[in-house]
């Protein structure tokens, strides 16, 4: 299975917040309910981020869910073609 595939599978049927809902929660800073996940490559992560994100690249996010808190609403973003 693709890692891409992996990931889509494992958030199949997950409530998808609103951008508007995520622009309040990181302006109100991030709060212990609330997860935001870089989705994008750690390189880019390192050059520049949203304070409080997690680096989680897309193609270890499968692999990864297993360490994310899943009683914490988990929010992805990245800039590219994801």
């Amino acid at each position: 299975m693709s890692p891409r595939r992996g990931a889509r599978d494992a958030f199949r049927g997950a409530r998808v917040p609103q951008k508007v809902e995520v622009l309040k929660k990181v302006k109100d800073g991030l709060g212990p309910d609330f997860v935001l996940l870089d989705v994008r490559s750690r390189a880019a992560f390192r050059k520049a981020h949203i304070q409080g994100a997690w680096c989680v690249p897309y193609e270890e996010l499968a692999s990864l869910l297993p360490q994310l808190p899943l009683d914490r609403e988990l929010v992805t973003y990245c800039w590219n073609d994801y």
